[in-house]
């Protein structure tokens, strides 16, 4: 018997559809489903449909109030020791759409604390500044945090926002071969 079923190389939003048909008509298999994306293939994040959480009691987890969200996939560096830039062609989620999720959570299930789980929440300045400035203008109290990068064309004015719609705090990842002589 093996010891996985499938394994999944990719994005495996929609591999995981055609697993779950299978499971679900009865199919069977003797050895694991090795199953890739397409290398070129990449999916519109704007083009998901909103997480249903209807089955979910949020009263369950440690932080009852609280919800992980992408709000993009990949990175805008070029790091070479880095898995992000080699997998993952960058890809932003318009702002709309996350403060649709965001708003409708907060105002059906009282979620108000978001984990980004990006690999870089910043890298479009501009959508993230329209996700600040919707969350203000909504007048929800959040508080939420994700992975960023420094960049220079971040100013006060920008921090200022961020800080306004609930944002605690951006994490960088450090990676310890990373340290010496990257200046990206």
């Amino acid at each position: 018997n093996p010891i996985w079923d499938y394994v999944v190389r990719g994005e495996g939003e929609h591999i995981l559809l055609d697993i779950l048909e299978e499971i679900e008509s009865g199919i069977t298999h003797d050895e694991c489903q090795f199953l890739a994306q397409p290398l070129k293939q990449r999916l519109d994040l704007s083009n998901f449909p909103m997480p249903k959480y209807d089955d979910f009691d949020f009263n369950e987890y440690l932080i009852p109030n609280g919800v992980c969200s992408e709000f993009s996939r990949g990175c805008t560096a070029k790091c070479t020791f880095c898995e992000e830039t080699h997998f993952w062609n960058y890809r932003q989620r318009q702002a709309v759409d996350a403060l649709t999720e965001v708003k409708t959570l907060y105002e059906t299930r009282g979620t108000n604390v978001i984990w980004f789980i990006d690999s870089l929440v910043n890298g479009n300045l501009q959508e993230l500044k329209a996700f600040c400035k919707g969350v203000i203008a909504a007048g929800l109290d959040l508080h939420w945090t994700g992975y960023g990068r420094c960049n220079g064309k971040m100013d006060l004015e920008y921090y200022q926002d961020l800080a306004k719609s609930g944002c605690v705090k951006l994490w960088h990842r450090v990676r310890q071969s990373a340290c010496v002589g990257c200046n990206r």
